[in-house]
């Protein structure tokens, strides 16, 4: 049978098909479309360039606004003072993270803006219409256009009606309001905002109710006069190629809170304007660390560089300015990208930084959940540094406790006690530039969250030696089978380094629990690796233990052995310091202590320092002014101010008077000097002297 078409049947079936192909095609990307805004609603990860294209094109009817919702509102910033990506400081850094949903790629504020700006014109009247345009007003101050943020909140209050579901969206927008005057130092505009808002509060406004008292507060603290001994902190925040930087969080922290994590209720903080100002007024006397709040944007690739112990001392009813410049990061060079070492030296190697006299160069080691870190080397002076690989396995990482269960006690981490000998572990380094005072002029860590930011990954493996047995029963958590297996290793051959270094360290380990017996055990080791390898680290060791047996003459040619291998540091000059005391040399101690007090930016000997001072003058008036110029830096709850101390001691001398009480405090200073505890734990406690008792008992703490 044959099957007769029609010409014009198979022409009217070839358009219908080319037809339907067009409409999949042109529906193709619609459907695309779709699907991609229901990924950025349900949180799927999405890049930028993706979620740009469908802001941009928009999506049909009500359907842009949860696009923007989520998109947009959901990763911004409501107030001028938000929570930042990166809280950073002279001593610390904590990351908090990206927006609500860290899938949705950060927007900048101009890619935002537009989608702000439609959603206070026209968006729902909800809660993110509140959202919405306390974000465009922050963007809009953020480059010191004020009254255009002040027209934004304006004008989404008279879109909300007059319902009491939406009263509490109203005074949202009046708080900002005022939030702003105070931002930009109008204090009385800040006010009259308040005051308007105060008549619309009740009880039931618990939180606004307390904003505003906050507010209050912060507008009194700011214009009290100086005269009332309130200091002012001001200054700018900006990059070393001179642009200034908005929105970021400046906060200044005393010493109890500066190592802790950074609050909304902070006494004292603000944001830099569009010209990257800031000014913080009502400052109590006291010392204090600048702190800064940052979002990713602002920080990646850049760097702050500020000392460790950077203090801003304040005396009361001054005025002062701290500048903030952040730097680029510095790139590596060798070795990187996971680079395996094989041979009998390391070479580092970074590009030069103008300006700089000195660089630091550190390695960390990687750990199951982090690393840990410290210097391989300081004060090199070229972009380069050759390091022979069993230097690299004297480096200590220092010990590592993890998590026990209950009863039980905690046990040290295999990895950092073999640290760099580990050619199954990766490693880590970066560098830090100083300039010719000291001052820190870059580094090579720090936030490299883009392609063009990243640079060479710092990584390498270093694989020129092999596992031993006892290395492997270290590695299982076998303590001490590995020492026995380090033992052996070392009566087979008494020049064997590696067992001679692990034994040391794994004894440090048994010491936390019995001192006396593992200090007896692991001075053979010890004096063993003096002999052949007198690297600092056990040359101090045995310092340490001569200065505890009174061993003077061996203490005195150990602290030589530090001083000819450039091994010195503050530390262990005031460490020998002491030892002079135990023998009487005040003078030579009390020089030795000055000397490391001014490089030592902690002053974590000042107490001892202050001490020697008042016996060898027998006053309080030159350890008085000592204390003021070498406060102790010390972090967390307990703050110890020598000065204080000081000074209730003159008072409690004012009120006996004679040479009785002077007399009697250098008989107890003479007995700490000379290292006689007993005597001073069985001394009587003078219940007059309340005063001289916390000096001694604190001296005492000094370690």
């Amino acid at each position: 049978m044959r099957v007769r078409i029609k010409i014009k049947h198979l022409a009217l079936t070839l358009l219908a098909a080319c037809l339907l192909l067009l409409a999949m095609f042109a529906a193709y990307p619609r459907v695309q479309d779709y699907l991609a805004q229901r990924a950025v609603l349900n949180g799927k990860a999405m890049d930028k360039e993706s979620l740009l294209r469908l802001l941009s094109q928009g999506a049909p009817g009500d359907r842009k606004w949860p696009l923007i919702r989520a998109a947009v509102i959901e990763q911004g910033r409501d107030s001028w003072i938000p929570r930042y990506d990166v809280y950073i400081g002279p001593d610390s850094s904590q990351t908090i993270g990206g927006g609500e949903d860290d899938n949705i790629p950060s927007l900048s504020e101009a890619e935002k803006r537009p989608y702000l700006e439609a959603y206070v014109r026209q968006g729902p009247v909800d809660g993110y219409l509140v959202r919405a345009a306390k974000q465009l007003a922050v963007s809009y101050y953020g480059e010191g256009q004020l009254e255009r943020a002040l027209t934004v909140l304006e004008s989404a209050e008279g879109r909300l009606d007059e319902e009491a579901s939406v009263s509490q969206r109203r005074k949202e927008l009046q708080l900002e309001r005022a939030r702003l005057y105070a931002a930009d130092r109008q204090a009385q505009q800040a006010a009259n905002v308040l005051d308007e808002l105060a008549g619309s509060l009740s009880a039931q406004d618990g939180f606004i109710n307390g904003e505003v008292e906050k507010l209050r507060k912060q507008l009194e603290r700011e214009t009290k006069p100086v005269r009332e001994g309130l200091a002012t902190v001001a200054g700018t925040v900006k990059r070393s190629d001179g642009k200034p930087l908005a929105h970021v969080g400046v906060y200044l922290r005393d010493q109890a809170s500066a190592s802790s994590s950074v609050s909304e209720g902070e006494p004292y903080q603000t944001a830099t304007d569009a010209q990257g100002r800031f000014r913080i007024g009502g400052v109590n006397p006291g010392s204090y660390q600048l702190q800064l709040g940052l979002m990713f944007e602002q920080i990646d690739g850049w760097t702050w560089p500020v000392p460790a112990h950077d203090w801003v001392d304040i005396a009361g009813g001054e005025s002062i300015t701290k500048e903030v410049v952040l730097h680029p990061l510095l790139e590596l060079i060798e070795p990187v990208n996971q680079q395996v070492v094989n041979g009998e030296t390391v070479r580092f190697a970074w590009t030069p930084v103008p300006g700089a006299a000195t660089y630091t160069v550190n390695g960390k080691v990687h750990l199951e959940n982090g690393t840990l870190g410290s210097a391989i080397a300081t004060r090199v002076r070229a972009a380069s540094l050759d390091v022979p690989v069993e230097r690299l396995y004297d480096h200590l990482f220092g010990i590592s406790y993890g998590m026990a269960d209950e009863g039980e006690q905690p046990k040290a981490d295999p990895l950092p006690l073999l640290g760099f000998a580990n050619p199954d572990n990766r490693f880590s380094w970066s560098v830090e530039a100083f300039d010719a005072a000291g001052r820190p002029l870059t580094r090579s860590d720090g936030y490299r969250l883009q392609e063009s930011t990243m640079g060479k990954l710092p990584f390498f493996y270093l694989k020129q030696r092999s596992l031993t047995a006892a290395d492997r029963l270290l590695l299982q958590g076998k303590f001490s089978e590995a020492m026995e297996g380090y033992r052996r290793d070392c009566e087979l051959n008494d020049r064997d380094l590696h067992c001679l270094r692990m034994l040391i360290r794994l004894h440090q380990v048994d010491g936390a629990d019995n001192q006396e017996r593992s200090g007896k055990e692991v001075l053979p080791y010890l004096r063993k690796m003096v002999e052949l390898n007198p690297a600092p680290h056990y040359v101090f060791l045995m310092l340490e233990h001569s200065m505890e047996q009174r061993s003077w003459a061996e203490a005195d040619r150990y602290y030589g052995m530090l001083a000819d291998r450039d091994g010195l540091n503050p530390y262990t000059s005031s460490v020998y310091a002491v030892g002079l005391l135990r023998q009487g040399k005040l003078p030579e101690a009390s020089e030795l202590l000055r000397s490391a007090l001014e490089q030592d930016e902690s002053h974590r000997f000042t107490g001892i320092y202050l001490a020697v001072r008042l016996y060898l003058t027998g006053s309080l008036q030159e350890p008085l002014k000592l204390a003021g110029q070498y406060p102790e830096r010390t972090f967390g709850q307990e703050r110890l101010v020598w000065a204080e101390l000081l000074r209730a001691m003159e008072e409690e001398g004012k009120a006996n008077p004679g040479p009785d009480y002077m007399e009697k405090l250098k008989q107890e200073l003479a007995l700490y000097f000379a290292g006689e505890e007993a005597q001073l734990d069985a001394r009587p406690q003078a219940a007059e002297h309340p005063a001289r008792d916390h000096f001694l008992r604190e001296l005492r703490k000094v370690k």
